[in-house]
């Protein structure tokens, strides 16, 4: 096969009478037992935010288990419904498409490779799978918006990762959803439904256990209407 001719590549039979992992149980054992809690880490994500700089970016499980249950409760109930993965593994959007689909019991939908080096293929794709709630990073979700085309079954398009330039159109029969979030907020730290006739392209409120304030340069509160600084 494959695997014989690549040197160097191991290889795991699946079907051996008495595999390495036979002398483990068939379920994984209690958390606690093997001394796990919320706090330990989830992924290890690296990012240049805004300095360039690459560092990593450690995240837990209790902040990766906020976002699930927040976007099932959001967008949900999601077990049984189909939803797409679009965004890559070096995007943290990736752990919130993965985690929420596995997490709420709904079906994940993944491209083809060849869809997912060209763009248009893959918004070809995207709108031909019946979908209940998808991702298509900003630069993707714009073209989406320009189409003439709507989606047959979308409810939600969540976009997110850049400042969004396009409006939503009235026509359209989903629910636009506009995210932000640093890598060090797990992915989404605000979230809000934009609508065809709103002044501003905003990027909601806070979502589930997070706060956010706007300071100025003493990191005290600045009035409504006043430019300042986001903490999260």
């Amino acid at each position: 096969g494959l695997a014989d001719a690549i040197e160097g590549v191991a290889q795991l039979d699946l079907g051996q009478a008495a595999p390495p992992w036979g002398q483990h149980g068939e379920h994984d054992p209690s958390p606690a037992a093997v001394g796990l809690a919320s706090h330990h880490l989830a992924y290890l994500i690296y990012t240049s935010g805004s300095t360039g700089v690459p560092k990593g970016v450690m995240v837990e499980h209790a902040s990766l288990v906020n976002l699930v249950n927040w976007h099932d409760q959001t967008f949900g109930p999601l077990a049984g419904k189909q939803v797409s993965s679009t965004a890559g593994l070096a995007f943290d959007a990736c752990s919130w498409e993965i985690c929420s689909a596995l997490g709420s019991g709904a079906c994940l939908a993944l491209p083809s490779g060849d869809a997912n080096r060209y763009p248009e293929q893959l918004l070809d794709w995207w709108q031909q799978v019946p979908l209940h709630a998808g991702f298509l990073s900003t630069p993707l979700a714009e073209e989406i918006l320009s189409r003439s085309a709507t989606h047959e079954t979308l409810q939600y398009l969540l976009t997110g990762g850049d400042l969004l330039r396009c409006s939503p159109k009235a026509r359209s029969r989903y629910a636009l959803i506009n995210n932000y979030g640093p890598t060090e907020t797990t992915v989404v730290a605000t979230s809000g439904r934009l609508d065809s006739n709103d002044s501003v392209l905003h990027i909601g409120r806070p979502i589930a256990h997070t706060a956010v304030y706007i300071l100025d340069a003493q990191r005290e509160p600045v009035p409504v209407g006043v430019t300042g600084e986001l903490y999260i």
